[in-house]
């Protein structure tokens, strides 16, 4: 795990699941310096074989990943909000439908409720060849194999970061395309926050979701599935330090 800050009393703590691919530090690249310099305690943690964490990749599911965020959150004195991006905004979301606790929720680029479907169409449309790899190998991470696909879905910074991507779970796939979060049940504050130009998903699949949570959907023009990575995503660590301070 990472952490930044120091816990506040009149303020929750931040804790950061990663998505597909990366691990906690993708939020230490901008975006936990940047709130903790705001006064914010910010912890982010690395699911089950991603970065240095004990586990393995392959065979992991979500619901061992909300297993994972589960063990996390039960380590802090007060309970923290929870900030997820893509597949870990889908974990958050399968969290909250098990009513776990949690202070509130931002989801950052989150795979929409209703499953990974529109991003596995982009996919094999941009990339067949390693869409194909993917599902041959049964390793999600084959997506993002190659620098050029880096840059396709994640955006300019991709190119930077395409020796830090990992593999990722066939298993953990499967369940975003067929293991919609009930989130009827569902009781927290919650925020989502999009890129104008998402490489996967799109403001409609979105705003569902947000509506699902009962939630304010904010989209950020001209910035893609990655705002965390460097300060064009700026605006996101304005409205999460924003949001948070605001919660009742």
């Amino acid at each position: 795990m990472i952490e930044r800050g120091e816990p506040s009393d009149g303020i929750p703590s931040l804790l950061f699941i990663h998505g597909y691919w990366q691990a906690a530090w993708t939020w230490d690249e901008f975006v936990m310096p940047e709130l903790a310099d705001r006064g914010h305690h910010c912890v982010a943690m690395s699911l089950g074989g991603h970065g240095e964490s004990d586990g393995k990749i392959r065979g992991t599911s979500i619901r061992d990943n909300v297993a994972d965020l589960a063990r996390v959150v039960r380590t802090f004195e007060r309970v923290p909000v929870l900030v997820g991006h893509s597949m870990g905004g889908f974990t958050i979301q399968h969290y909250l439908a098990k009513e776990h606790p949690a202070a509130a929720a931002v989801l950052v680029s989150p795979v929409p409720r209703k499953g990974g479907w529109s991003a596995t169409f982009k996919a094999a449309r941009k990339h067949p060849l390693l869409f194909l790899k993917a599902n041959v190998t049964l390793d999600v991470g084959a997506i993002v194999e190659t620098p050029e696909a880096c840059v396709d879905f994640l955006g300019p910074l991709g190119a930077k970061y395409f020796d830090r991507m990992e593999r990722a779970s066939y298993r953990v796939y499967l369940d975003l395309l067929l293991n919609r979060p009930d989130l009827s049940a569902v009781d927290v504050p919650a925020l989502v926050i999009g890129g104008g130009d998402d490489a996967f998903f799109t403001e409609e699949e979105w705003r569902d979701t947000a509506n699902s949570l009962d939630a304010d959907l904010v989209m950020l023009p001209g910035v893609g599935h990655q705002p965390m990575w460097d300060d064009s995503g700026r605006s996101l660590i304005d409205h999460i330090d924003h949001y948070v301070r605001n919660l009742r």
